[in-house]
């Protein structure tokens, strides 16, 4: 496994392009237009299993990257969850290209993937369902956890290198897209801990990778958004007037990564979650 610091490459064309190598085997691509989703790339000596292919408009900038990162073939590719800037760029790679999500896992079986019938390990307990698959000679898990952000979430782990795409289920820059589940949420991000290793490094469906302690401060960044607003509303039960009063200034810069998941948003999910 690499232990070097990751390495990053960025491109001088109209749209920012950021390759992040997170270990010999992986890398996290990112455009910086819409809603800039990550897209995490598993190459090795069978070939690529592509995690999240993106925003159709810049499929054709992540299939150039990748073909000068990785050779090989594009064997798989991955939908974490059915929303359109994670998953339109399907359509600009080969249809013979198996697509593994949610609702597809079940007729892989016949194909490769496992549905376990036994957690693999006691700290599992919390998550009912998983199936696995062995490519280019590694495990990899695909972790169903429908309800939080979508229907149909699924996180993808790799236990030889601690990393794991949690889709939307984690959005590292921003204030979650979870509607009004705050309490849920939250208590998600307790089980992320309590399930996986301190040295797991979490990929999520927008923003920069988190290790451990990072996803720890994310925690604790929600924690204390609704301890504000709760003391708010000790003397404020206007949602409006909430909002006016800036009372998340202290955490503005989550509600500038992506253009809809404003403080004024996470006030009100908090406002309505209580």
């Amino acid at each position: 496994m690499n232990t070097d610091k990751p390495r990053h490459y960025f491109s001088n064309n109209e749209v920012r392009e950021e390759i992040v190598q997170l270990d010999n085997n992986f890398f996290r691509i990112t455009y910086f237009w819409g809603l800039k989703p990550n897209t995490l790339v598993f190459t090795g000596d069978e070939g690529i299993m592509i995690i999240d292919p993106g925003q159709r408009p810049m499929a054709g900038r992540l299939i150039s990257a990748i073909n000068r990162i990785c050779s090989g073939k594009i064997f798989y590719l991955v939908n974490t969850h059915p929303h359109g800037d994670h998953i339109s760029g399907n359509g600009e790679f080969s249809r013979e290209i198996p697509v593994i999500w949610h609702d597809s896992l079940d007729d892989f079986t016949i194909k490769g993937i496992t549905k376990l019938k036994n957690r693999p390990f006691p700290s599992c307990r919390h998550f009912n369902l998983f199936y696995t698959m062995i490519f280019n000679n590694a495990d990899i898990w695909f972790i169903p956890f429908p309800g939080i952000h979508s229907g149909k979430d699924i996180m993808v782990y790799f236990p030889s290198w601690n990393i794991i795409h949690m889709g939307d289920l984690l959005l590292t820059q921003s204030f979650p897209a979870i509607g009004y589940k705050v309490q849920d949420y939250i208590k998600f991000l307790g089980i992320l801990q309590e399930t996986f290793p301190s040295r797991t490094k979490f990929i999520g469906g927008h923003g920069h990778e988190l290790d451990m302690n990072g996803l720890q401060e994310y925690e604790a960044m929600l924690k204390n958004t609704v301890e504000e607003v709760r003391k708010e509303m000790k003397t404020c039960k206007n949602l409006e007037e909430l909002q006016r009063r800036d009372i998340l200034k202290e955490w503005g810069i989550y509600g500038e990564y992506i253009g809809f998941l404003t403080k004024d948003y996470w006030i009100e999910s908090i406002f309505r979650s209580i």
